[in-house]
């Protein structure tokens, strides 16, 4: 991948941040495949106790700050309630959406069957060009795999999926799923060379960003630019930010 989440060698570096750097990524896939213990681990960096007090009636909304190619980026994740009678409601949620991660449970055919016939398609007549990756949760419950790998990578490449095997409980290969989901929104949405377009991401549309001109003796009232101070930063040690979003009718 082109984009660099690693950490910088300058012990404190400056980042400018400005409404450009914020990426929608949406997951999906059934109830119970671990989206949102992969949500919270990827967010919090926790695997909750009792993950039935994390369940999502509909959606789920968090941000998370990163760090690619010295550039601040947020990360606007939606988790999504994987039960049939919410995606009618749950793929308006798709508009506008940079990336979308179809997430299945290795242990259970059923869940990838899902990927497979439904929600692919779903994804991709309710979403703009998004980008997809594919997920398959649990893998530290190898033992009780009942999706075999070769049927995994026959889609992935069928659908030219990026795959990844990832486990919420240990937290293994996640943070590198989301990384290379944002350096691809990176590299396609947002190259140096064009000006980026801001996201309303509440609704999904997309509009120019109207930026008033900053004054020059009072920089910090621009309300669309700050300057963030971090140290060490990396995907990995980054302070998240996280919050419920506040106009969501969910």
């Amino acid at each position: 991948m082109n984009g660099s989440t690693k950490e910088s060698t300058v012990k404190d570096t400056i980042f400018t941040w400005t409404n450009d750097n914020k990426y929608k990524i949406v997951l999906v896939g059934d109830s119970g495949v671990g989206k949102t213990s992969i949500f919270w681990m990827y967010i919090e960096e926790f695997f909750p106790d009792d993950v039935s007090e994390l369940k999502v009636t509909m959606v789920d909304f968090k941000i998370k700050n990163i760090v690619i190619d010295n550039e601040l980026i947020k990360l606007y994740i939606w988790d999504t309630a994987g039960q049939e009678r919410y995606r009618a409601l749950v793929s308006n949620y798709f508009k506008g959406t940079h990336g979308i991660i179809l997430i299945f449970d290795i242990c259970n055919q059923n869940s990838f069957e899902s990927i497979k016939n439904s929600w692919i398609n779903l994804c991709k007549e309710k979403s703009n060009d998004a980008l997809f990756i594919l997920v398959g949760n649990k893998s530290d419950l190898k033992e009780k795999r009942q999706v075999q790998e070769d049927k995994i990578q026959a889609f992935a490449q069928q659908n030219s999926l990026p795959y990844f095997e990832v486990s919420a409980f240990d937290g293994s290969n996640i943070i590198e799923a989301f990384d290379k989901m944002a350096n691809d929104i990176k590299n396609k949405f947002f190259p140096k060379a064009s000006k980026p377009k801001d996201t309303d991401l509440t609704s999904g549309s997309v509009q120019e960003e109207s930026v008033q001109k900053e004054e020059a003796k009072q920089p910090a009232k621009n309300p669309n630019r700050q300057s963030v101070t971090l140290k060490n930063p990396s995907s990995n040690n980054l302070k998240k930010t996280a919050g419920k979003e506040s106009n969501c009718n969910c």
